[in-house]
């Protein structure tokens, strides 16, 4: 996919923006984000690109585990809601 956003940048002389691959380090595997821009000379010919990247593996985590939470606070409301329609003669008194 990286490859082919390259050529689509170079083709059309628009940027990337975000796009998110994965790279073997010394740590492991990183999700890394890219953000592109293409390069031409004089001529307005493609001559190269500036690309930037960053270490995003922590943020991917991070966002993960608010998913998470936020699945089990949905479900945990839903079973509040359940809760109080239940009928009130089964409703504990006390």
């Amino acid at each position: 996919m990286t490859e082919e956003a390259v050529q689509r940048m170079t083709e059309s002389g628009w940027p990337i923006i975000g796009l998110r691959n994965h790279q073997k380090t010394r740590r492991g595997w990183r999700t890394v984000e890219w953000n592109c821009v293409p390069l031409a000379d004089e001529d307005g010919r493609p001559s190269g690109l500036q690309a930037t990247g960053r270490d995003v593996t922590e943020q991917e985590a991070a966002v993960d585990v608010l998913k998470l939470h936020a699945e089990a606070l949905e479900a945990a409301k839903a079973k509040a809601e359940r809760a109080n329609r239940a009928p009130r003669h089964l409703a504990d008194p006390y």
